[in-house]
């Protein structure tokens, strides 16, 4: 995988160091003042094409939802045959921290600097991971960028589905 971006040990504030993306994102700011107004709809804004990524937003799920080692971790802290109470409450505390762990490492795909290709009405991703996950993912709504996934893992015993629906909002806040 690469990465653009460092972290600053001083303030922990991601720096994008990827020369060719600075690069790239240079006058974007001005060129899509050109086509702006307050009426604009965000989703159907166009936008530089030297600013996109090559793969599409199902790609960049299997990235945001990718940490599975955390899911592993949490379905190795059960003990079915656990009878202690205390043990059997610092194994949930476990489980848990292991799938927040899961949740916040796929955020730093979501703060990518370059913007997904727009994928099709219809159109589909499957995928398999090194551990048996299975992924799957499908384009059910253009207008409105919305997709459905499912994440099936048989050996963990899991399943991870629901709907994604991209939203955006232009907010101009003041101080009162």
């Amino acid at each position: 995988m690469e990465y653009h971006y460092k972290i600053d040990p001083k303030n922990g504030k991601l720096i994008l160091i990827d020369k060719n993306l600075i690069k790239n994102q240079k006058g974007v700011i001005k060129d899509v003042l050109k086509n702006f107004s307050f009426s604009t709809d965000f989703q159907t804004f166009s936008l530089p094409i030297r600013i996109f990524k090559t793969e599409n937003h199902m790609d960049h799920y299997s990235m945001i939802f990718g940490n599975l080692q955390y899911i592993e971790k949490a379905h190795k802290s059960i003990n079915k045959f656990e009878t202690d109470p205390e043990k059997i409450k610092f194994n949930r505390l476990k489980r848990l921290k292991n799938i927040v762990s899961y949740i916040l490492g796929g955020l730093i795909h979501v703060s990518a600097s370059r913007k997904p290709c727009n994928h099709y009405l219809g159109e589909t991703f499957q995928a398999t991971y090194d551990d048996g996950t299975k992924i799957y993912v499908e384009r059910i709504k253009h207008s409105k960028p919305t997709e459905t996934f499912l994440f099936v893992n048989q050996r963990f015993g899991f399943k991870l589905y629901g709907t994604i629906r991209n939203v955006s909002k232009f907010l101009i806040l003041t101080k009162s």
